[in-house]
C-alpha cells in the first residue's frame, strides 16, 4: 500500500497492548449511545491507521469487527480520493464513507464485483485558491502546487517528489492551474526543513483559507471553515448520529479540529503538544497500534 509522506521516526514509549486497551477502557466516556448505529468513529490514515507498511493486523481485525458490529467507522482523511481508495482495499472494506480532502468532500464508497472500490461523490467544497498560492509564491519561489479537483487526477505546476502522489499528475503552466475548480490546493517545498516551511507560511496572510502544515514542507489549503470536523459534522447530520456518539482518532495538525468537535478525541501518541491539547485522551503509536486499542475497547462496550 502507498502510504505517501510518512510520519518521521519517533521515540515514544512502546506500552504493552493490554495496557493501551485498559488506558482506553478507562478514557472512553460513559455515556456513549447503548446502539452502535449510533457511534460514529473518525479515524485519520497515515500515522494513525498505517505506517509505512501499511496497516498492521491489529488495525485490520479492530476495524472490521467494528464495522461487523454497527459502529459507523469513517475514514477522515487530507487525501484526495485517489489516495483514499487504497485505504478501503488495504483494510478490505466492503463500504462506507470517508471525509477526504481535509473535509473538501464526503464519499460513499462500495465494493464492486471485481474487488475494487468505486465512490459516489456526497458533497464538495471549492475554492479560490489564487491569492493564498501568490501569497505563498512570495515567499516561497518554485513552490511544488497540487490542485486537488476531487477525482483522480492531480493538476501540478511541476512534478512532485517520486512517489508522494497517488493521483495521475497533470502539468499545466499556473496561470491554467488556478483557474481549475479546487477542492484542496497542496503546497511543497522540499528543499526547505520543516521549520523553515512553517516559519514562511506563518509570516503571509493565509486567514480566508484552512492551511494544515504537515510533517514535512508540506501544507493542504482548503475553503476558509472548511476541515475534517466540517465535513465529519454534515456527515452525522445525514446519518442520524448525535455528536453525543463521535469519537476521533488523529495524529496531525489537520486533525486539530476534528479532535475538539469529537465528543471523545483521542491523539496518537506521536502527536504534538497542540495536538494533544485538542484531544481528551491519548493513545499508542501508530506502530503500537495505539488506533487498534481505542476500537477494542470500544467494542467491549458492544
Amino acid at each position: 500500500m502507498q502510504t505517501l509522506i510518512t510520519p518521521p521516526p519517533h521515540d515514544a514509549p512502546s506500552l504493552p497492548y493490554e495496557e493501551q486497551v485498559d488506558h482506553a477502557r478507562e478514557a472512553l466516556p460513559a455515556d456513549l449511545p447503548d446502539d452502535p448505529s449510533k457511534v460514529l468513529v473518525a479515524l485519520d490514515v497515515d500515522g494513525t491507521l498505517v505506517t509505512a507498511n501499511g496497516a498492521s493486523e491489529n488495525v485490520r481485525r479492530t476495524v472490521a469487527s467494528s464495522i461487523e458490529a454497527g459502529i459507523n467507522v469513517v475514514i477522515a482523511t487530507g487525501r484526495g480520493v485517489a489516495a483514499t481508495r487504497p485505504v478501503f482495499q488495504e483494510l478490505e472494506l466492503p463500504s462506507g464513507f470517508s471525509v477526504s480532502s481535509n473535509g473538501a468532500q464526503i464519499v460513499r464508497w462500495e465494493r464492486a464485483q471485481d474487488g475494487r472500490h468505486v465512490y459516489e461523490t456526497l458533497s464538495e467544497t471549492y475554492f479560490d485558491p489564487r491569492a493564498a498560492v501568490q501569497a505563498v509564491l512570495g515567499v516561497i519561489p518554485g513552490t511544488i502546487l497540487g490542485a486537488d479537483g476531487g477525482d483522480e487526477r492531480m493538476r501540478v505546476n511541476q512534478y512532485f517528489p517520486p512517489g508522494e502522489l497517488a493521483s495521475v499528475e497533470d502539468l499545466h503552466e499556473l496561470e491554467e492551474l488556478l483557474s481549475f475548480p479546487t477542492l484542496r490546493m497542496v503546497v511543497r517545498a522540499p528543499w526547505l526543513t520543516r521549520v523553515e516551511f512553517e516559519d514562511a507560511l506563518t509570516s503571509v496572510d493565509l486567514s480566508s483559507v484552512e492551511c494544515a502544515i504537515g510533517w514535512t514542507s508540506w501544507a493542504d489549503l482548503t475553503a476558509h471553515g472548511t476541515t475534517k470536523a466540517k465535513g465529519l459534522e454534515t456527515l452525522v447530520s445525514d446519518l442520524g448520529i448525535d455528536r453525543r456518539g463521535t469519537i476521533a482518532v488523529g495524529d496531525g495538525t489537520n486533525d486539530i479540529a476534528m479532535l475538539e468537535w469529537a465528543a471523545h478525541g483521542v491523539a496518537m501518541g506521536t502527536a504534538t503538544p497542540d495536538i494533544i491539547a485538542a484531544a481528551n485522551t491519548t493513545t499508542g503509536a501508530v506502530d503500537h497500534d495505539g488506533a487498534a486499542a481505542v476500537l477494542d475497547a470500544l467494542l467491549e462496550r458492544y
